[in-house]
């Protein structure tokens, strides 16, 4: 189906919609909620439009997208909970049986439970689903983030609270040099974003700048930019892997279209910041982040990691930027 150029923006909106009430409703465990029915309502879309639409921009149809986040949750749960049996995480997921699950897992991954239970390391998974899932042979990212959230910590600790990420600091932090794990209750952020569907850090610039002059015409005020990560890239593909560009939202009084808006929930979260340099590699900063946070016991939300770019004590004119990797943890 091809979308009139004039459209695109306004279908992408209400599918990015659509995408999030999917999300909020596999994370809650409502399966019930996810009837192609209530997923185009939630997108105040037809039935048989909103189908149609939804595969010409997520290229996916709404079933396949479903089963797909479903086969990866699974996935990460046979990885990082050896003891956990077909049988529960089949019912977890709503599949009709563990026979069903085995044969949808294999189908899209070329790979069995046992088969995933039985590595020991991220870079053995992230390579067999590369070589033989059916995304596979896909270019690594430039560009991701070593986390699951899937994972349970048993015997967690206390959490206390610091200072907030987004005070400031009178310490002069090293350069490229990740600060301790810090916890802190983090209260809810609205923000106005753009997704990305696709390999991690393409298409952020043109987003962001996108964004920026949409506000600056509109005079919205806003803060700090945030990049919010929706799938775990050793287990999802490139082509696929969800992205949201974001400016934090300090007016909530005017109507963002043709943009979306989500509101980040309050919560304890986990994180390490500091200052960084265009030499920096990423990726090594949310290693960092996520083997603190099993390291020290704490248990990371079912819910998406972001980094916030804290504009007034970063400076983009000489490649020098200060920025928060998180990672919200259960309560």
């Amino acid at each position: 189906m091809k979308i009139n150029d004039k459209h695109n923006t306004g279908y992408h909106t209400r599918i990015s919609t659509a995408m999030d009430y999917i999300q909020r409703n596999l994370a809650d465990n409502r399966l019930d909620g996810l009837s192609l029915e209530a997923i185009a309502e939630s997108a105040n879309m037809s039935q048989y439009h909103f189908h149609k639409v939804f595969k010409s921009v997520v290229g996916e149809t709404v079933a396949d997208y479903i089963r797909r986040l479903k086969l990866e949750k699974a996935a990460g749960i046979f990885f990082y909970f050896k003891h956990a049996r077909i049988t529960e995480v089949a019912l977890a997921l709503g599949f009709s049986s563990p026979q069903n699950l085995a044969k949808a897992f294999k189908q899209h991954f070329n790979l069995t439970p046992s088969d995933v239970k039985s590595l020991s390391d991220k870079q053995q998974l992230s390579s067999l689903i590369k070589k033989y899932s059916k995304g596979g042979n896909a270019e690594e990212s430039d560009f991701s983030y070593s986390s699951d959230p899937h994972l349970q910590i048993l015997d967690s600790k206390n959490m206390t609270d610091t200072t907030s990420v987004d005070q400031g600091s009178n310490t002069v932090p090293q350069l490229n040099k990740p600060s301790p794990l810090t916890i802190s209750n983090f209260p809810a952020k609205a923000v106005i974003y753009k997704r990305l569907i696709g390999e991690h850090g393409t298409g952020i610039q043109d987003a962001s700048g996108e964004l920026q002059a949409f506000v600056t015409e509109n005079n919205i005020v806003t803060g700090d930019p945030l990049v919010i990560n929706w799938d775990n890239p050793e287990i999802t593909t490139p082509d696929k892997c969800r992205t949201d560009v974001c400016l934090t939202l300090l007016d909530n009084s005017k109507k963002p279209f043709p943009f979306n808006t989500q509101v980040i929930s309050a919560a304890p979260h986990a994180f390490i910041r500091g200052v960084f340099d265009l030499s920096f590699n990423y990726e090594q900063a949310w290693q960092q982040l996520f083997q603190k946070i099993f390291d020290q016991g704490y248990q990371p939300e079912d819910s998406p990691c972001y980094k916030i770019l804290h504009l007034e004590t970063s400076d983009p004119a000489n490649g020098i930027f200060d920025v928060s990797f998180c990672q919200a943890i259960v309560n």
